[in-house]
């Protein structure tokens, strides 16, 4: 028998080259550096970054790449100068241009940023361990010079530098005048250009390099906060004028409000033709395969409610858009809803419930290894889509199902919990997310304000039992766990006696908008260059300003509504995160009518109501699917969590013997009022007893004129307890 040592140098070349990696471990400093958390990598998604390969060591690409390094050589001493400089001084470039031209940057903030990047750079180098091309030069037996460099130690791919000058050079462009910015994003590329030049980096490295750098920036400009100061103002209550725009925006959020299972962001149409002198149009921007649930909802709402009359919609429209007259308004509200463009692209849709509801109709999954597997499994998933034991789904479902692996694997794992806790073998699955079939629809039930209390995304029947399947997904067990509702904080507020608190409130609300449009009228007359939107919009058009006149009195605590939903929301979000943030008293609120908060809260979270349904065989369970596919390593698939109404309701009811509901801030959490601040929510926690049963955050969904909402997962305690 031959020993292993034997087999490896029996290897083919091309096989030896491929096997070739990075053989230098990383430093304490490189370690402590990639340890460093930061918000920027709080927000970059790993798995997905680790799909992007570089070319093999022993493919004709990287032969070729090698050739094209040996060619910059010659270059070297042009270069030399700036590559030092660039070497440990990434920044350097940049002060030396912004001082030489005298402009104004700030540059410390942008360095920070930078220097946020290390973690998710050395992160990626770490996990491809690609070899400098010098290692491999010598392994071909290819002469290759390197200019000595004192930050070249670690992995080759992707290229530090290429993404720093990438990242930093964008965030620079964005600070200078117009004419300055060609000559910086040169100056961005010529630091990763160096390092090829040094023979440091592949093109290959240089290339991922500035697309990372290109996703980082986009993902730090998502954290940025407009540098504003709220202003102490004097206050001049005036009375409400009426404003009817804002009246039908409000009513449209109330529909919203009571529509549990589908969330959507309610705000004014300002689109060209959306309103006119007869109608007032409004946008309901939510998920592509739920507007056709949401406006069956919208509509049996608007049937019920004495206050409305449905307004008739064109037949093409009819399914995705709704129209409601309301008493005391002379205009009609048409509300079109908008899908949110989380759908790959705008144009699949999500087809994990279809995959998951026709794995339920088999009495096992089939074992998936490899990209093959996953293809036979997803034909095998549209032959039961075509057979009719699945229905309610549309064909963007199925034409989604294409190469999905991701949401396969999630399906896979929520369909054997399913199958596992004996829902598998269904003799008939019904989705709901467009409307529920009339075998099921006596299912549905009304409770708290809310049309769909029944959240089942889809129900299992088996003979004369039916199984209720709300259906989360998530990549694995150490991701967040999806929200469990998403509630309105004003739709809890029913009942007479919360009316002292939705007026106080009201009036909470009212005094801090007011400065914040106030203080945003301030800013555009002073900076009127930078109050403008993406597009190159003011946030107060000159209809909004003639309004506020210029002393700011036309804005008061009852129609600044009006005026908010112009604001862009980095600077409505930076005024929510002050000592005086709208949070504070709301906080108050809820901590001071603890007992009825958690109460609602508990009702609308473990659905025990649904445990009615029993008696006409109707079961429920709250099923979550975790699993992913990494092209490096194939699906990875975990196993599911299921968690049924019984067990859910039996373990509330043992902790209640222990304790009453309660609600708490979270004081392990920063608050949006405290000193600090990062983010503009309030963190809190929902027990029984002393134990935690859900994390609750409160935040805007993104209309700031309508209020914000309550999202719940299950608290780790909780969770375990149910195990």
């Amino acid at each position: 028998m031959k020993s292993f040592g034997q087999l490896i140098s029996e290897q083919p070349v091309h096989d030896k080259l491929d096997q070739l990696t990075h053989n230098i471990p990383l430093s304490k400093k490189r370690l402590k550096q990639m340890a460093q958390p930061s918000s920027l990598s709080l927000k970059f998604d790993f798995d997905s970054w680790q799909g992007y390969h570089p070319p093999s060591n022993s493919s004709k690409v990287v032969f070729d790449e090698i050739q094209y390094l040996i060619g910059l050589q010659e270059f070297r001493d042009q270069w030399e100068t700036d590559m030092r400089m660039h070497d440990t001084k990434v920044m350097k470039a940049f002060r030396n241009y912004v001082d030489k031209h005298d402009l104004e940057v700030d540059l410390d903030r942008i360095k920070d940023i930078s220097d946020q990047a290390d973690t998710i750079i050395l992160s990626l180098k770490r996990f491809y361990n690609r070899p400098r091309p010098k290692v491999l030069a010598d392994k071909l037996d290819i002469g290759f010079s390197f200019f000595p460099l004192k930050t070249a130690e670690t992995p080759s791919y992707p290229s530090g530098h290429a993404t720093h000058g990438r990242l930093v050079a964008k965030l620079v462009a964005d600070e200078v005048p117009f004419k300055h910015r060609a000559d910086i994003l040169r100056l961005g590329d010529d630091i990763g250009e160096g390092r090829m030049v040094a023979g440091a980096h592949y093109p290959s490295d240089t290339e991922f390099g500035h697309r990372l750098g290109d996703e980082l920036y986009r993902l730090s400009t998502e954290l940025q906060e407009p540098e504003l100061t709220l202003e102490t103002l004097e206050e001049s209550i005036e009375y409400d004028n009426s404003d009817m725009n804002l009246f039908a925006v409000k009513v449209a959020d109330d529909i919203d409000n009571q529509i549990g299972s589908v969330n959507a962001e309610i705000s004014k149409d300002d689109r060209s033709g959306k309103s006119n002198s007869k109608k007032i149009g409004v946008q309901a921007v939510l998920p592509a395969n739920k507007r056709i649930a949401f406006t069956g909802y919208a509509n049996d709402i608007i049937k019920s409610d004495e206050d409305l009359e449905q307004v008739k919609v064109a037949s093409g429209r009819m399914q995705k858009d709704f129209a409601f007259r309301h008493k005391d308004i002379d205009k009609y509200v048409y509300v079109n809803t908008r899908p949110d463009g989380k759908l790959g692209g705008g144009s699949k849709a999500d087809p994990n419930e279809l995959m998951t509801a026709c794995l339920c109709t088999l009495s096992s999954v089939p074992k998936v290894e490899t990209i093959e597997d996953l293809d036979a499994l997803i034909e095998k998933v549209k032959g039961i889509a075509s057979s009719g034991k699945v229905v309610g789904y549309k064909a963007v479902e199925v034409e989604a199902l294409e190469k999905d692996y991701g949401n396969l694997c999630q399906a896979i794992s929520a369909a054997e919990v399913i199958i596992k806790n004996g829902g598998g073998s269904a003799n008939k699955v019904y989705l709901t997310g467009q409307a529920w079939d009339n075998d099921v629809k006596g299912f549905q039930m009304n409770r708290y304000g809310m049309k769909d209390f029944n959240s089942s995304d889809f129900i299992i029947r088996k003979g004369n039992n039916h199984i209720g399947i709300s259906l989360k997904k998530k990549k694995s067990a150490t991701t967040g766990d999806p929200t469990l509702i998403n509630k309105s904080f004003r739709s809890l507020l029913n009942g007479s006696q919360f009316n002292k608190v939705r007026d106080d409130l009201d009036t909470a609300a009212g005094v801090f908008y007011v400065k914040v449009v106030r203080l945003a009228q301030r800013f555009q007359k002073m900076k009127p260059n930078i109050a403008v939107d993406s597009d190159g919009n003011k946030w107060l058009n000159q209809t909004m300003l003639d309004k506020l006149t210029p002393s700011g009195k036309g804005i008061n605590n009852k129609n600044w509504g009006d005026f908010v939903r112009n604001l862009p929301n980095d600077l409505v979000n930076y005024q929510l995160k002050k000592s005086k943030s709208l949070f504070k008293p709301m906080a108050d609120v809820i901590i001071n009518n603890a007992d009825l908060f958690a109460d609602q809260l508990i009702k609308l979270i473990i659905k025990a109501d649904l445990k009615e349904l029993q008696k006409v065989n109707f079961d429920f369970a709250l099923v979550t699917g975790l699993g992913r596919y990494l092209p490096s390593k194939g699906p990875v698939i975990e196993s599911g969590e299921y968690n049924s109404i019984d067990i859910m309701t039996t373990k509330v009811n043992d902790l209640l013997k222990t304790g009453k509901p309660s609600m708490k801030l979270n004081e392990r959490k920063t608050q949006a009022f405290d000193r600090g601040a990062t983010a503009a929510m309030l963190h809190l926690n929902l027990n029984i007893g002393s134990t935690p049963i859900c994390d609750i955050t409160l935040r805007y969904k993104g209309n700031f004129s309508g209020a914000p909402s309550f999202l719940a997962t299950f608290s780790k305690e909780f969770k375990q307890a149910l195990k």
